[in-house]
């Protein structure tokens, strides 16, 4: 690794796109990160933003499905999660935002991100989990680009439900992009975290996502309460 403070001087606070931190083997026309497959699964999930929350983090995947903002650090500074991660049992490659009404050049580097800090993590002696995330139709030519065939993959549907572009009368984006997920990955199992969709392919695995979670924990409390 180099010191890219010490050979750029003048240059401090400047965000590198870790090109000088370390590179990896790429693949496709946009030299996306290749990540190696995983067999791990597990039903417990928790946001790497709560890692404080729990007693026995190695029993638990450690995940970044919420807002990229609240985890873009683990890209600016990528040696600054490593200790944190490698308490988990793995961990799902961080899920950079991949909006349609993105520039497509922002589409790629989301994939980029995701691709190049789950490489670093599984050089750093992590176990990674495969992020799957796709936009559009025209999101396929690179959104899967370094992500291992065979492998055990996690996808996110927080939100899904309620879009109609994604899953309603306007528009089935998520079980296209599913679709087209199962045809060129075929991964053996898949960590389906959200409201689950019917009629999927493949062996899921379904995660509640952490607002399923905390609603059904508020409903039983309630329920208790109320003496039902």
């Amino acid at each position: 690794m180099s010191d890219v403070k010490e050979r750029h001087p003048s240059m401090q606070h400047y965000v590198f796109e870790n090109q000088d931190v370390m590179q990896f083997p790429c693949v496709g026309q946009y030299g996306i990160p290749q990540i190696s497959p995983t067999d791990t699964v597990g039903e417990k999930f928790l946001r790497f933003m709560d890692w404080k929350t729990v007693d026995d983090p190695e029993n638990y995947i450690a995940h970044f499905y919420y807002d990229d903002y609240k985890f873009i650090t683990a890209w600016r500074e990528p040696e600054k999660y490593i200790e944190r991660l490698r308490k988990f049992k793995a961990v799902v490659a961080p899920d950079f935002s991949l909006y349609t009404d993105f520039p497509r050049a922002l589409q790629i580097l989301s994939c980029y991100r995701r691709q190049w800090c789950a490489a670093y993590w599984q050089y750093n002696g992590i176990d990674v989990i495969p992020d799957v995330v796709w936009g559009d139709e025209s999101s396929y030519d690179f959104c899967f680009d370094g992500i291992p065939q065979h492998s055990v993959v996690a996808v996110s549907c927080v939100g899904v439900k309620r879009n109609r572009d994604w899953n309603g009368k306007d528009g089935d984006l998520f079980r296209r992009g599913y679709e087209e997920m199962m045809r060129r990955l075929e991964p053996t199992k898949i960590l389906y975290y959200g409201s689950l969709l019917d009629r999927l392919e493949g062996d899921v695995i379904h995660i509640p996502s952490y607002y399923d979670e905390k609603r059904e924990y508020l409903d039983e409390k309630k329920n208790k309460q109320s003496g039902k």
